[in-house]
C-alpha cells in the first residue's frame, strides 16, 4: 500500500536518551468541562516525563468539582488550578491598561521558568493569550490542537491572532492531517511547523476481542460523549427512525455520558426507537466489543476519535462520517464504511452498504486491527514525550 501524505506526517517513535532533567510546563486551556478525551495526551505525557525525573508542572482550570484525573495527575507532578483574579486586582490592572489574564500568565511563567511550555487546546485556538505571554517572556512553546470544525471559522481579527500564535510556536501538533488541512484553509496559509501526533487509547495495543455471535441481533455501538452538536447522535436517530431500520434485527447501544442525555432520550422516545439503548459510561471498552459487532461514528466534528482507534484495535469495523481524521484510518469498503458528510441521507447510505455486507463485518474488523497498528504507535504518550525532549 503506498504511503499517503497523512501517513508521512504521522510521528513514528524511536528510542531516545532522556539525558538531563528538563523543566516543562503543561497547560490545559480546554473549557466547558473539567476533563475530556483531549486531556489524555498531555496528562499522560506529563506523568511519563515526571516518572523519568524531569521537573514537570501543570496548569488547569479550577472547577468546583475537579475530575479524578486531576487528582491522579497531582500524584505525579505539581498542578496549579487557575482561578479568576480577585476583583480589586482586576480593576487595578485594567486601570493601568493591563490585561489581567495576560498579567497572571506572565507572572506564572516567570515563577516556573520552564524550558518549554506545552499548550493543549480542546479545539484549535482556545485561549491563545498563553502563546502571547510565552512570546513576551521569551519562553519556547508548542501547541496541541485536538478538534477542528468548519462551524468554528474564525473572523479576520481572530485569524490574525491564530496565525501569530502558530507562527511563534516551535511546533503545532494536530491529531489528524485532515484537521491540519482545514485550519490551513481557515487561515489562508500553510503551517510549516505542523506535525501529526496520536492520542493515547484505553485498550491494550494487543487487544483480542473474538467476534461475537450475531444471533439474535447485530449489535452496533456508538461510543462517545452524548453531545450531538459534535458527535451527531441526532443524525443517527434520524436514520434509525426509518421503518426499514426499525424492522431489522439490529440493536444500537449508546455508550457515554454528557450534557444532552435527557434530550437524546426524549428524541428517542419521540421517534419510537425501540432498538436504541442508553448504556451509560463504559469503563471497560473491551467488554463493549465482547458483545458488539460494529462501531458507528456519526460525528459532525472530530480530531481522531479514541472510540474509533479502540474499536479497530479490538478488531471491529466502523461506519464513520468523512470528517477530521476518520478516513485517514478507515478505508471505505475494506475496514469500514464512510458517509460522505454528516447528514442523515449520507449516514443512511453508508449504513445501508454496511448492512448489505453484514456477513463480512468480522473479516473487515480483522483488517481494521492490522491497519490501525500501522498508523498508531503502541505508546503515543511515550512517543510524544520523546518528541518534546528533542525540542529542548
Amino acid at each position: 500500500m503506498p504511503v499517503t501524505e497523512a501517513q508521512a506526517r504521522v510521528y513514528s517513535p524511536t528510542m531516545s536518551t532522556l539525558g538531563a532533567a528538563r523543566k516543562i510546563t503543561f497547560v490545559s486551556v480546554m473549557s466547558g468541562s473539567p476533563w475530556g478525551g483531549s486531556e489524555q495526551l498531555w496528562s499522560e505525557t506529563a506523568t511519563r516525563l515526571s516518572a523519568k525525573g524531569h521537573r514537570i508542572t501543570a496548569s488547569v482550570h479550577h472547577w468546583p468539582q475537579m475530575s479524578p484525573a486531576v487528582g491522579r495527575l497531582k500524584e505525579a507532578c505539581r498542578v496549579y488550578e487557575r482561578k479568576d483574579s480577585p476583583r480589586l486586582l482586576d480593576v487595578f490592572l485594567r486601570k493601568f491598561g493591563q490585561d489581567p489574564n495576560l498579567w497572571a500568565i506572565r507572572h506564572f511563567l516567570k515563577s516556573q521558568e520552564p524550558e518549554l511550555v506545552v499548550i493543549s487546546c480542546g479545539g484549535f485556538s482556545d485561549d491563545l493569550s498563553w502563546c502571547e505571554a510565552c512570546q513576551s517572556v521569551k519562553v519556547p512553546y508548542v501547541l496541541v490542537a485536538q478538534a477542528v470544525a468548519e462551524m468554528w471559522w474564525p473572523s479576520d481579527p481572530q485569524a490574525a491572532v491564530i496565525r501569530r500564535a502558530y507562527e511563534g510556536a516551535q511546533k503545532v501538533y494536530f491529531v489528524s492531517d485532515g484537521n491540519r488541512r482545514l485550519v490551513e484553509r481557515m487561515l489562508g496559509t500553510g503551517i510549516p511547523n505542523a506535525k501529526v501526533v496520536r492520542n493515547p487509547f484505553n485498550v491494550p495495543y494487543t487487544a483480542e476481542c473474538p467476534y461475537p455471535p450475531t444471533d439474535p441481533t447485530f449489535n452496533i455501538a456508538c461510543v462517545s460523549r452524548l453531545e450531538p452538536y459534535a458527535k451527531g447522535q441526532d443524525l443517527l436517530f434520524e436514520v434509525l427512525r426509518l421503518e426499514k431500520w426499525k424492522s431489522r434485527n439490529l440493536k444500537v447501544s449508546l455508550f457515554g455520558d454528557g450534557g444532552n442525555v435527557e434530550s437524546l432520550k426524549a428524541l428517542a422516545r419521540r421517534y419510537d426507537l425501540g432498538n436504541v439503548h442508553f448504556q451509560g459510561f463504559a469503563g471497560n471498552i473491551q467488554e463493549v466489543w465482547a458483545t458488539h459487532h460494529l462501531l458507528i461514528v456519526p460525528s459532525r466534528l472530530e480530531g481522531l476519535p479514541l472510540a474509533l482507534v479502540e474499536a479497530m484495535l479490538c478488531g471491529r469495523a466502523a461506519v464513520v462520517t468523512d470528517v477530521a481524521g476518520n478516513t485517514e484510518v478507515v478505508d471505505d469498503g475494506v475496514t469500514g464504511f464512510v458517509a460522505a458528510s454528516p447528514t442523515p441521507a449520507h449516514i443512511d447510505q453508508a449504513m445501508e452498504r454496511a448492512w448489505e455486507r453484514r456477513g463480512s463485518w468480522g473479516e473487515m474488523g480483522k483488517e481494521a486491527g492490522r491497519r490501525i497498528r500501522q498508523l498508531v504507535p503502541a505508546d503515543p504518550a511515550g512517543a510524544f514525550a520523546d518528541e518534546l525532549l528533542r525540542l529542548i
